[in-house]
């Protein structure tokens, strides 16, 4: 039973697909509400880890061989049925079904929520139905109707529903968030939202720059290996690097493609493929004597070409020197900040002369920029974005 405390409080609600405790956004949305006085309610995959919500809806996923056949099997009839014009109330409902979503709905109409903040867009046709007033904020993390471009049939069957939702439904959100100010535009020109930029940040780390060595300089990177974003570009750039380099990768994602990697590497002294650490301990990872940050990636995809990835920001925290392509996104901060080198063009060998270029000088001013970099790149600072966006609802309901 309630009490009189937790009745008078805010309620919010906060959708995703995904595991609400293994990502940060969603988790740092969490705590944001309930630091800020709102009781959390969270719908999403079961969670690995406990969370500190009041309620917690988990999304039914299929178990199960021919439950996953079955499920596969709605998916399919929602792209043929989208091949012939997508039609909205249909398609909604193949969607909820595709995503665990049917059944959920009369649990979530038992709160009446004041927010209600959507991590996917497939979810925002049910957030819509169970809003009944509450502000509704739509976290767009990338470019959804262009997610998946790079495959013809990806944009055959399933880039016209996503045109649909984004349409119908981008309208109707009392306010849109996206990680980059590239997305951001985008979305602002095609759908005529008035996107926000809400950066992944990490915390604020009080962390020192450490000393360079001339004679081995220590080059990282980490994240999710996807073979879109072709990272042995990266390997074929550190192929052309001098012998002061050394080049560590840290992935988790596709094992397979993993395995494609090691093997591409294997020839190669300078290179090595490592195991992901836990998110807790990347920061330690990152501060224990690697010297230069490095994501190269080429504008394959429009979200790629725009994005602004969390390791960009880790690797500031981490008082490291950073290293990209030109990726406007990214380049923006680094060549704000100073506290990296972004390469002349789209190219392994302009990016492996940038590097080649580089001294242990050089490194230890860009180590320096990152320390003043951290101190304004953090999610203390940014979460003052979210939090001057829940006064003005709070304002504006009263």
């Amino acid at each position: 039973m309630e009490t009189q405390s937790e009745m008078t409080k805010k309620k919010a609600l906060i959708m995703l697909l995904g595991d609400a405790s293994g990502d940060p956004r969603p988790r740092r949305f969490i705590d944001l509400l309930i630091s800020s006085g709102y009781q959390v309610d969270v719908l999403g995959e079961k969670p690995a880890r406990q969370l500190s919500v009041n309620n917690y809806f988990t999304i039914k996923k299929p178990k199960g061989r021919l439950a996953i056949l079955l499920n596969k099997a709605v998916i399919y009839l929602k792209r043929i049925l989208t091949f012939f014009g997508p039609i909205g109330f249909v398609n909604d409902y193949l969607n909820n079904v595709a995503n665990g979503l049917n059944g959920l709905r009369a649990q979530l109409e038992a709160t009446n929520y004041d927010l209600i903040i959507v991590e996917d867009l497939y979810l925002l046709s049910s957030a819509k139905k169970i809003a009944r007033g509450a502000k509704l904020i739509f976290d767009a993390r990338e470019y959804y109707p262009l997610q998946n471009e790079e495959r013809f049939l990806w944009r055959l069957l399933e880039k016209p529903d996503r045109i649909r939702v984004c349409k119908e439904l981008l309208p109707k959100c009392d306010y849109v968030l996206t990680v980059s100010p590239g997305l951001a535009e985008r979305y602002d020109q095609e759908f005529g939202t008035s996107c926000q930029v809400f950066r992944s940040v990490p915390f604020y780390r009080d962390n020192k720059p450490k000393d360079t060595s001339n004679n081995h300089i220590r080059i990282v990177h980490h994240g999710i290996a996807n073979p879109n974003r072709e990272l042995e570009k990266m390997i074929d750039v550190v192929r052309l690097l001098d012998q002061r380099f050394s080049f560590d990768m840290y992935l988790t994602g596709t094992a397979s493609y993993i395995e494609i990697l090691k093997n591409y590497a294997q020839n190669l002294n300078n290179v090595r493929i490592c195991d992901p650490v836990p998110y807790d301990q990347l920061d330690s990872m990152l501060t224990s004597g690697y010297d230069i940050g490095f994501f190269y990636n080429e504008p394959l995809t429009f979200n790629l070409r725009h994005s602004l990835p969390n390791k960009i920001f880790e690797f500031i925290q981490a008082r490291l020197a950073v290293a990209i392509g030109p990726s406007p996104d990214m380049a923006e901060v680094v060549n704000t900040y100073g506290c990296g080198v972004v390469s002349k063009s789209f190219s392994i060998t302009a990016m492996a002369e940038t590097l080649n270029a580089l001294h242990a000088e050089g490194i230890d001013k860009m180590k320096a920029k990152s320390d003043l970099a951290a101190r304004e790149l953090n999610y203390e600072k940014e979460s003052l974005r979210f939090i001057t966006l829940l006064n003005t609802i709070d304002k504006n309901d009263k």
